[in-house]
């Protein structure tokens, strides 16, 4: 299963979310891809790459902990064929490609620098 991070959450709609959702504040927020799966809340996902055919793979720990969509509701999962709001937890430091996505406000911001999460 994976997940395709398009890059982190604007601080504006980050503040919107933190203020309807009582959440930890070490969580990271993102904007995610089209799924290709449904993926459950607290999915935790071990290995990161730049693309989907990349051999080359960074090891990581990061669980799914909140999942939205534009009206701030928390669900439950993330469904077969819709792009979310996900909250991201890191149990080691963040790695570096994180910090190479662009800041997004919304689906449609241009965006050249996705990643993708892989789990099993």
């Amino acid at each position: 299963m994976y997940l395709q991070v398009l890059g982190k959450l604007d601080k504006n709609l980050e503040h919107k979310i933190r203020d309807k959702h009582k959440l930890d504040p070490d969580l990271k927020f993102f904007l995610t891809g089209f799924s290709d799966f449904d993926v459950p809340k607290n999915y935790k996902f071990n290995k990161l790459a730049k693309t989907l055919v990349d051999a080359h793979f960074t090891e990581l720990n990061v669980q799914l902990i909140f999942i939205t969509q534009t009206y701030f509701i928390e669900l439950d999962f993330i469904e077969k064929g819709w792009r979310n709001i996900v909250g991201l937890m890191f149990k080691n430091k963040e790695p570096v490609l994180f910090s190479n996505l662009p800041i997004l406000d919304s689906w449609n911001s241009p965006n050249e620098k996705s990643i993708y999460l892989f789990g099993e």
